[in-house]
This record gives structure tokens, sequence and C-alpha cells, in this order.
């Protein structure tokens, strides 16, 4: 049987997680690689989705490496009796020179950025940055890995918001533009089940876990 064959026999259930919210979230700050741990609700949301997958027969959790996603993966692993395994792919767009600015500043510096980001959505970044196809293709690769490794397994990646909607607009089949339609909590939670190369959605961007 071809490895191939055998995801499609044997699908992996991806748990893919935004981590919980951050200071620079709050703030309105562009955080891509920089290191921004999470606030106290952060915590609050990062230990709810974890009781809220405790149940879930997990093979392993994967996460980011960026600290925020790590806090978030360590939550659900613990639940689990076991450690986040981090994987650089799964990191937030590399926001370049925006790096550490808010989005008022920005905007203040260039009034047409939304527009010229939405004119060529997948090939446009920030300066110095990523562009959202550099980003999927760096997710899939990641992706791709685990898939090897866990077939007929349920597993959790703990990704960003740029990371997330990239996939999601993948995975699901969706625009990426219209995907902005959609409300993407912190700690939200996305289900799929993955045959080789064809992935069944079972939901997006679940908050049903968040107090309040």
């Amino acid at each position: 049987m071809t490895r191939q064959d055998e995801a499609v026999a044997n699908p992996m259930r991806l748990i893919l997680v935004r981590h919980g919210e951050t200071v620079c979230n709050v703030e309105e700050v562009w955080h891509g690689w920089d290191d921004c741990s999470l606030t106290t609700t952060g915590r609050v949301q990062a230990e709810a989705v974890a009781e809220r997958l405790s149940r879930e027969p997990l093979a392993a959790v994967y996460s980011s490496d960026i600290r925020r996603a790590l806090e978030t993966a360590s939550a659900i692993a613990r639940r689990h009796g076991t450690e986040p395994v981090p994987m650089s792919d799964l990191r937030e767009r590399n926001a370049g020179e925006y790096e550490g600015l808010k989005t008022a500043e920005i905007v203040a510096n260039n009034p047409r950025i939304w527009e010229e980001r939405n004119a060529d959505f997948w090939n446009w970044s920030p300066p110095g940055g990523e562009t959202f196809h550099q980003v999927l293709a760096r997710a899939l690769r990641a992706i791709g890995d685990i898939q090897k490794r866990h077939a007929g397994e349920t597993v959790v990646a703990v990704s960003h918001m740029a990371t997330v909607r990239a996939l999601i607009s993948h995975l699901a089949g969706i625009p990426v533009l219209e995907t902005f339609k959609l409300d993407f909590p912190s700690t939200g939670v996305s289900r799929f089940v993955m045959h080789g190369q064809t992935t069944e959605v079972e939901s997006l961007n679940d908050g049903s876990h968040l107090p309040g």
C-alpha cells in the first residue's frame, strides 16, 4: 500500500487551533514573528480550549514555535500528559518592516494599503515580509509532514491568524477574501478529516468553549 493509499484508507483528523489573545492583539500591533505573550484573557482561553479538547484521543500536539502559540499548545498538551512539538512552518506571517507597528500607524503612512493588498492578495506582502502564497506553502508543508506521521490518528496544530486563514481558504475551498466574512476567535477550533489529497471540513473557527 502506498502512503497515499494509506492516507485515504486511514484519514488523519486535524484539529487546527488559533492561539489565545495576546497583548499585541489588544493593542492592534502587527506581531508576525515577534514574541508577544498571552494576556490574562488569552490564558483563560487557552485553558478553555484545553478543557474542550481534553477528551479527544490526541496522538500529538503540534505548534508554531512562537511563544503565544506554544503557550496555548502547552495548555492543550498538559491535559494529555505530553509536550507540544514546535514547527517553524506553522508560524504567523512574517510582517517584515511592519513588525511592532500599530495598524493605525501603518494606515497613516499608506492609506491605500488595504486596496493594494486586496488587489493581489496572494502575492502582496508587507515590505520585507511574506506573501500569502509563501505562508500557505510552508503551512501545507507542515501539515503534510504531520499527515505522514499520523495516518488514522487525531492531532492538534496550534497556529496564528494569517496561517489559519490561509489553511482554511485552501482546505475548505473558500476564496481567501471571502474568509474575512468569517469570525476568527482566539482559540477558535477548526476540524478537518484528511483523506490523502481530499479534505472533509467538519467545523470552522468554533469558539463555543469560550466564556461569555
